[in-house]
């Protein structure tokens, strides 16, 4: 077997399981460790979100074989690149986006979507509270809804009153502890935007750069033989790449939320990209999977160079 090709079937398959990700993953971070128990957690909320994508995919079947691929991809992104290292409210949202994900999948011809929907805003409602320009992906998850089938006009309105349920809980707490600002500071943030397109930095070239790589190729490859696919995964899989683009043209608006929207755009890129490796053997899969290993670890030396 060529050398490139038994590499993807041993990342794939899992002769290069998770577990030596992970100890990869704790190498990197180790370059951290020193500075504080922020590194800490940040590195144990990459690998938890990487668990949940795992799980997410095994529910959903949305990639035929049985991989990890996607959780070494979603945790390479955040070990490559020193600022992201920290624990972030986009990283948190993380968790509550991929449960959001989960309903949302859930609905599709579901006896009874309304029930569904109002599950997948009431856990977007949760992480927009963590990162509340999450907020602004609700007309995009209302298209999900539409997407999976679920949306009508009872189906609206759950979807709001999802949305709502976390504020409510806010707000009570925010009068528990007699501290309104608790409450409006969510959505002071949601209106706090920079000077559109202004705020980059040199460490975000090359992790944006790889995301949008491994969204191009996923989806050109999924676009070109979704035909393989069952009907329910092709619809899941041309919804995620929509978020994706949603959430990587947010970086270009607003690069100075990016050390938030980068771990929220690897949980979708993650998983398009897992697909496409997962059901290619070729050559030229495995060199572009070899590239990417590549670009990661030269993301690493970059920004441990630029520290």
């Amino acid at each position: 077997m060529h050398p490139l090709k038994k590499l993807q079937r041993n990342i794939v398959s899992g002769g290069f399981s998770y577990a030596g990700a992970t100890l990869l993953m704790f190498g990197a971070w180790s370059v951290h460790y020193s500075l504080g128990k922020n590194y800490i957690l940040g590195l144990l909320g990459y690998l938890l979100v990487g668990q949940l994508i795992i799980w997410l995919h095994k529910m959903h079947i949305l990639i035929i074989e049985r991989t990890s691929i996607t959780a070494v991809i979603f945790g390479f992104t955040g070990a490559c690149c020193l600022p992201l290292h920290a624990v972030s409210p986009g990283l948190e949202a993380a968790i509550f986006l991929i449960m959001a994900l989960h309903f949302l999948m859930k609905s599709y011809r579901s006896p009874n979507p309304q029930m569904e929907v109002l599950h997948t805003f009431v856990m977007l409602g949760f992480g927009c509270i963590l990162y509340p320009k999450l907020t602004y992906l609700i007309p995009v998850f209302m298209v999900g809804s539409y997407i999976c089938m679920s949306m009508d006009r009872r189906s609206f309105w759950a979807a709001l009153l999802g949305w709502i349920v976390p504020f409510s809980f806010l707000l009570c707490y925010a009068f528990a502890i007699q501290d309104i600002d608790v409450f409006v500071s969510p959505f002071l943030k949601m209106v706090d935007f920079g000077t559109f397109g202004i705020g980059y930095e040199l460490w975000q070239l090359p992790v944006f750069l790889v995301l949008a790589l491994l969204l191009v190729v996923g989806a050109t490859h999924f676009y070109t033989t979704n035909l393989e696919d069952r009907l329910r995964t092709r619809l899941y899989l041309n919804f995620l790449v929509i978020l994706s683009t949603v959430l990587l043209v947010a970086v270009l608006v607003q690069p100075q939320d990016a050390v938030s929207l980068f771990p929220l755009s690897a949980v979708p890129v993650s998983i398009i990209a897992g697909h496409y490796f997962s059901l290619t053997h070729s050559r030229v899969s495995g060199g572009f999977l070899a590239f990417i290993l590549c670009w990661f670890l030269g993301t690493f030396i970059f920004t441990l160079w630029m520290r």
